[in-house]
């Protein structure tokens, strides 16, 4: 059976381990290799425990890792939000024509 696991590391230097599939199963480790060791010992612990007592297991991942490589469509879409926000500031920092300045508001003069 397989799992997820999420390895994070925390403010103390600590790999904190957790197992979204199975509620509190948490663990830590110095080291990345320890945190799975011992998240891997939790998880197994946990799951006889659920079988122990009747309790549903969850089922396994059925998920797929994929990788994106560089100069794909995200990248692409980034440097573009990056260039209207860049384009968008420069604009910002000039002053506008005086034939583009036109005064807010509603219509002048007389009401129908």
């Amino acid at each position: 059976m397989k799992l997820r696991v999420i390895i994070e590391p925390d403010e103390d230097g600590f790999f904190v381990a957790t197992c979204p599939n199975l509620p509190g199963c948490i663990s830590q480790g110095k080291t990345r290799q320890e945190a799975l060791a011992n998240i891997t010992e939790a998880m197994q612990a946990y799951v006889e425990s659920l079988t122990k007592h009747g309790d549903p297991v969850p089922p396994p991942i059925t998920e797929e890792l994929v990788e994106i490589r560089k100069g794909s469509a995200w990248d692409l879409m980034a440097d573009a939000i990056g260039k209207c926000d860049d384009d968008f500031m420069a604009d910002r920092d000039q002053p506008a024509a005086a034939e583009e300045r036109k005064p807010l508001g509603g219509r002048k003069g007389k009401r129908a």
